[in-house]
């Protein structure tokens, strides 16, 4: 009985700890909305406008263009230390930002990722 309870308990602490590590993750996880003039606009920091945000990105499409879109803002994604950088258009496309030559994507669900960032357009 004794080594139930030992086991009980420390099943207990052991998820306090796990639980305690999950907020700490989601604190350290954000998306930075920048203009062209790297002046920040938004900052989305709530656990389900990140979700949401999560699913709308990572289904982008690679495309090709005619031309390359007018990127008017920098998204800085951010996990704990790990910062990912991409150009975006408020017409839906994006790349990652530093390489002119990176792949060009477009996102399908402009709207609700503009209004998720507070854009217009």
């Amino acid at each position: 009985m004794q080594q139930l309870r030992v086991f009980i308990l420390a099943f207990f602490a052991a998820s306090l700890l796990l639980l305690a590590g999950c907020k700490e993750d989601a604190a350290n996880k954000a998306i930075v909305v920048l203009d062209k003039n790297n002046q920040e606009l938004v900052t989305i920091s709530k656990p389900e406008s990140l979700a949401l945000l999560n699913k709308i990105w990572t289904e982008k499409q690679s495309v090709v263009t005619k031309k390359r879109p007018d990127f008017d803002y920098q998204v800085e994604i951010k996990d704990g230390d790990k910062v990912e950088k991409w150009l975006y258009s408020a017409s839906g496309f994006a790349t990652l930002a530093g390489d002119t030559y990176s792949t060009i994507y477009r996102l399908e669900q402009v709207k609700q990722l503009n209004q998720l960032m507070n854009l217009s357009k």
